[in-house]
């Protein structure tokens, strides 16, 4: 009896000895689910971004969505635009209609993550990356928002994983058709995979012709998927991306600047590296120092112990740059999550690396400083997912309009300002109330005044605000009041509702 005793409690360490990391990647894994599904639960009303998005799957119908520009300068994949026009549509366009694909990729990004940890890193800190994407601000953000972002992520993640499928198999033709069809598939739904694609391509020649070991046969097929992909992004850019002036114009600070004093093109790109370990990354302003040399001796270690990946992530960072410096994709980032939506797909290169860089440097000499490492890290991640409240929730309009809906009188007036139309369209989408625009004049407020002058307002009129910049509002209260009476007025998160009485 001792000796079976024994025999079981030596399995059991021995069990709890191979899978203790994933036994932990599981518990995170579940709470970085957790995380997303509390947000989606919360069902946060659309507001300016996601709302604009949201009029044009409403009112526009499939081939407008896909041969014609949207409202607002939109602009976003076809087949991304064609899911949620065909999700929407069956559930009268509800905000979970139109966010649980978001919800879905959030969910699966987690999982990709954790199966290229597990597939790529050492044990002991294969759990790293999937801790930082469970609970990154951003990506728990972007996983219940109308926007494609979370896509880009999930893409961006899926083909990193079919491109070590095709490594780790030894190019076998299964594994290759894989990789090809998701490529294929993804360009539809996610912007910046062309570019992680191109990469993908690239690399598969460029590591036989590192190695020396050029076989024809997959140096033939290597060429014709990247051909493939070529001729794939080439239709889907000529015939559904609607390329928008506007939006170029608007991001151009998020292009790799040309033509700079060396001093000011050092400033520039350390700028954006450190901005971006704050967000979408997710590290500490303390923990970004750290997370840069992380990153760089990650990289040093690829190329000593795994060139077939050192190639592949050094492919997608020179056609990020690449695409950044012809003016094609933004790589700035920022230090809220509304900010960091351009380099969110980045995050699974980025945390791979700084888990590597984190076992080379500090886990085989230094383990008391690894720990404490990983106690810091784990304690601001988790803190930052848990502490939400601020970060995700951006505009609660629905509240205000559903008021004023329920308490309108037949005659009364609605004034929108600008930055508020898209969600008072959207909610109002079935009742179509009739309401008068406070154009755009965010550099000269006083404009606002003399467009209120022109108009010949009388009786009771609703005004509404959301989205507001500086003293905008009130200098428009400033001078209604002057004019009228207030009779009611209703607040909520970062959105102001107003009732007025005019002579």
């Amino acid at each position: 009896m001792l000796n079976l005793a024994m025999m079981k409690k030596n399995f059991q360490t021995k069990w709890f000895e191979k899978n203790w990391p994933l036994l932990v990647i599981l518990l995170i894994a579940i709470l970085g689910i957790y995380f997303r599904l509390d947000l989606f639960l919360k069902n946060r009303s659309l507001w300016w971004d996601p709302a604009m998005l949201a009029v044009n799957l409403v009112d526009k119908s499939y081939h407008d969505l896909l041969l014609n520009s949207m409202d607002y300068n939109q602009s976003a994949p076809a087949g991304y635009l064609l899911m949620q026009k065909f999700i929407g549509s069956f559930f009268n366009y509800t905000e979970y209609s139109l966010i649980i694909s978001s919800f879905i990729s959030g969910i699966l990004s987690i999982l990709l993550v954790a199966f290229i940890s597990l597939k790529l890193l050492p044990r002991q800190v294969s759990f790293l990356p999937v801790l930082f994407i469970a609970f990154s601000t951003s990506a728990i953000f972007y996983s219940t928002e109308l926007k494609q972002y979370s896509f880009d992520l999930f893409f961006t993640s899926l083909i990193f994983f079919s491109f070590i499928k095709v490594i780790k198999s030894g190019w076998t033709d299964r594994s290759l058709l894989v990789f090809t069809v998701f490529g294929l598939i993804s360009t539809w739904f996610s912007f910046p995979s062309s570019i992680i694609l191109a990469s993908a391509s690239f690399s598969l020649i460029l590591i036989q012709i590192v190695k020396k070991q050029i076989n024809r046969r997959f140096l033939a097929i290597s060429f014709f998927i990247g051909v493939l992909f070529l001729v794939n992004f080439v239709l889907n850019y000529i015939y559904f991306v609607h390329v928008n002036n506007f939006m170029f114009k608007y991001h151009s600070h998020g292009f790799v600047p040309h033509l700079l004093p060396l001093k000011d093109f050092l400033y520039w790109h350390t700028d954006m590296l450190k901005n971006y370990l704050l967000s979408p990354s997710g590290f500490s302003i303390i923990m970004s120092g750290l997370g840069i040399l992380f990153l760089f001796v990650g990289l040093i270690s690829l190329w000593r112990k795994q060139r077939d990946y050192f190639i592949f992530i050094v492919s997608v960072l020179f056609f990020v740059y690449l695409a950044s410096a012809l003016g094609k994709y933004p790589v700035i980032a920022g230090t809220a999550e509304i900010k960091s939506r351009f380099t969110l797909y980045l995050i699974p290169f980025t945390y791979l690396l700084i888990a590597f860089g984190l076992y080379e440097l500090l886990f085989k000499k230094y383990k008391i400083f690894y720990v404490f490492i990983i106690f810091i890290l784990t304690t601001s991640f988790f803190t930052q997912a848990v502490d939400r409240k601020k970060t995700y929730h951006r505009e609660e309009t629905r509240p205000l309009i559903n008021f004023a809906q329920r308490h309108k009188k037949e005659n009364d007036k609605f004034i929108i300002y600008y930055a508020s139309v898209p969600a008072f369209e959207y909610y109002t989408r079935d009742s179509k109330i009739s309401y008068i625009k406070l154009q755009y004049h965010r550099k000269n407020s006083q404009e606002y005044i003399t467009d209120l002058q022109k108009l010949d307002i009388s009786g009771r009129t609703w005004i509404l605000f959301s989205h507001v910049y500086k003293d905008e509002k009130d200098i428009i209260i400033d001078y209604v009041t002057k004019k009228s009476t207030l009779l009611d007025y209703k607040k909520d998160i970062r959105s102001y509702l107003y009732l007025f009485e005019f002579d």
